[in-house]
């Protein structure tokens, strides 16, 4: 449907709902609800269409619990009885859906999806209350009902639950999978790279797969094929593959356009910030997060919203704006208090808190700041223990994390320490194969080493020059453009 016979469809049965009773009548308020809903979820306007969807399970004889200890009862009783569904399944997942129960557990699922991005606190708890209904049914014979269990896997492993039980539900759907319906299959190939990213097994992370983006498109499967592209533009892009990165963009801002998606075009504002402070371009990054956040503020993408601040935070501190900083971070930390953070964006914004901490440490003078330098030195030392915790469950930080961490001993001039918290980081990238951040360390590390006095120091045998030329070769590599002179080197003190 063309995006303005859609919008106007959806304004349609808007003025329907606020009609006198007479109008209602003609069309049964909850089935209305639904159909706007569902007109909306298509549309990408994810946190409009979650009230609809809610209304419109009264159909079905569904109701969320009320009250904070009716839903603590429900969640828990789910929760186990979901795990226990995937050990034992011989007990569970028997029932042949009927067709109105399919219609709810339809329902259901997308108002999960919904609310993924908008409220994601609340999206664990109701995936849970609303997995009691979903194990009762043979998932093969549940429309796209491997797709559904499949996403499962991702609620484990995206805030660091269990990579175990992540993978477990990948194996049970693996096996049952048809290859000619791709609907399940670009929600299981979303869960496998996200779960695989995630935990760090990035040499077993399929290549993108092209056919099933292509499939998924027509099918009118905008969401999961958007946040598949997503993980896989991620993934590229700490690989040094910028140009298997930019095409995965591309292809996002090809959904948004194309089919007018909403969603999409929050991912492309995300996604690009994060390339281009990747690639350190700043002034371009702070750019496009405050446009970034203009457009997911108004449709309340909570988790992008998140992100977004982080990198904008970031920008600020290494364009030397710190009080701009303060003040971005202000407005990321009193949002953080209302949801629960994933570890990934956790990390973004706990980084930017250290890179704050730490240029604030470099513009104290030695005299009459002692105090302030030590306090706001033991302030970045939890932060850095903190981000170093949280990257066990976010393996495409470790070697970023490792490398603050150096620069935070550099700062406190333990020079060895430093050296040694670099190594690690280098470690971390050769297990993983983050070649972006490996360039990033070899040039933190090259930059500082050049400007000590003394005896020369190296790092894995590699002196200042060196450390830059391989950090050069690496770039070129990558065909990533040299950062500004403002930004080479992310602490205090750089070059």
């Amino acid at each position: 449907m063309k995006t303005k016979s859609l919008n106007e469809l959806i304004d349609l049965m808007g003025g329907s709902l606020q009609a006198d009773d007479t109008s209602v009548k003609v069309l049964d308020a909850d089935l209305l609800r639904k159909n706007i809903g569902i007109a909306l979820f298509d549309r990408g306007r994810l946190y409009e269409a979650i009230d609809h969807f809610e209304a419109a399970m009264n159909l079905y004889g569904e109701r969320k619990p009320r009250g904070t200890v009716a839903q603590a009862v429900r969640f828990a009783a789910g929760f186990l009885n979901f795990v226990l569904s995937l050990y034992v399944p011989g007990v569970k997942f028997r029932k042949v859906p009927t067709e109105r129960e399919q219609a709810a557990i339809d329902l259901y699922k997308r108002k999960m999806t919904a609310l993924a991005v908008t409220m994601p606190k609340r999206m664990f708890i109701e995936s849970f209350i609303f997995s009691r209904l979903l194990v009762r049914y043979d998932m093969t014979r549940v429309e796209n009902g491997l797709g559904i269990l499949a996403g499962y896997s991702a609620i484990f492993c995206w805030p660091g639950m269990s990579f175990t039980l992540s993978r477990k539900i990948l194996q049970i759907v693996a096996g049952k999978l048809d290859p000619d319906v791709p609907k399940p299959w670009i929600y299981f190939r979303f869960s496998e790279v996200i779960h695989r990213f995630l935990k760090g097994e990035w040499d077993r992370i399929p290549p993108c797969d092209e056919e099933l983006v292509e499939r998924s498109l027509k099918i009118g499967e905008f969401f999961y094929t958007t946040t598949y592209l997503d993980i896989n533009c991620h993934f590229q892009l700490e690989r040094g593959r910028l140009d298997l990165a930019e095409r995965s963009l591309g292809r996002i801002r090809e959904i948004a356009t194309t089919y007018d998606y909403d969603y999409a075009q929050d991912e492309y504002h995300f996604l690009r910030t994060l390339l281009l402070l990747k690639r350190r371009r700043i002034p371009e990054a702070l750019a496009e997060a405050e446009e970034g956040l203009t457009f997911a503020k108004q449709r309340s993408y909570t988790t992008d919203v998140f992100s977004l601040l982080a990198f904008k935070a970031r920008a600020q501190v290494l364009l030397g704006d710190l009080d701009g900083a303060d003040k971005t971070l202000h407005e990321l930390d009193s949002g953080l208090t209302k949801e629960n953070i994933v570890p990934l964006y956790l990390s973004w914004c706990l980084a930017s808190h250290f890179l704050l901490d730490l240029a604030r440490i470099g513009g104290q003078s030695a005299a009459g700041a002692a105090g302030g330098r030590a306090g706001r030195a033991r302030q970045a030392q939890r932060t850095a223990r903190k981000m170093l915790r949280n990257s066990r469950k976010a393996a495409s930080e470790r070697t970023e994390v490792r490398r603050l961490r150096g620069l935070l001993e550099w700062t406190r001039g333990r020079r060895r320490q430093a050296l040694r918290w670099w190594e690690k980081s280098v470690d971390q990238a050769g297990r993983l194969g983050a070649s972006l951040e490996l360039a990033w360390t070899y040039r933190e590390a090259g930059t500082r080493l050049r400007g000590e006095a003394g005896p020369p120091l190296a790092l894995g045998g590699l002196q200042a020059d060196e450390l830059l030329a391989k950090a050069e070769d690496l770039i070129r590599d990558m065909e990533c453009p040299p950062p500004s002179a403002r930004s080479r080197s992310e602490g205090p003190g750089g070059a």
